[in-house]
C-alpha cells in the first residue's frame, strides 16, 4: 500500500499571539504560511468579499493565481488555484 503524508491543520484557543506570515525580501510581498487551494478561485474571493473579510489584490497570471485575506485575528492567509505535481 503506498501512502502519502498530509499536512494537518490543529485549531486550538491561545493566549499566544504570533504572525502567520513573512515578508519576502526580494520582493517585498507579504506571504502567508497557509496557503488554501480552491478551484473557484474568483468565486472566493467574491464570497469572502461578501461576507466583509479583508482581502487584498487577486493576482492572477492568466487563469492561475491567488490572493491574501484576513481572518478574525489580523493574520495573513492566502488562497490559491494552483495545483502541484501529485497534489
Amino acid at each position: 500500500m503506498k501512502s502519502k503524508g498530509v499536512p494537518t491543520i490543529f485549531l486550538v484557543e491561545t493566549e499566544e499571539i504570533n504572525g502567520l506570515s513573512f515578508r519576502n525580501t526580494n520582493t517585498d510581498i507579504v506571504h502567508s504560511i497557509i496557503d488554501f487551494y480552491t478551484p473557484s478561485l474568483k468565486e472566493l474571493y467574491d464570497w469572502l468579499e461578501g461576507k466583509q473579510v479583508k482581502v487584498g489584490p487577486l493576482n492572477l497570471q492568466g487563469e492561475f493565481g491567488g490572493f491574501g485575506f484576513k481572518d478574525p485575528s489580523g493574520n495573513w492567509l492566502s488562497a490559491c488555484n494552483i495545483l502541484h505535481p501529485e497534489q
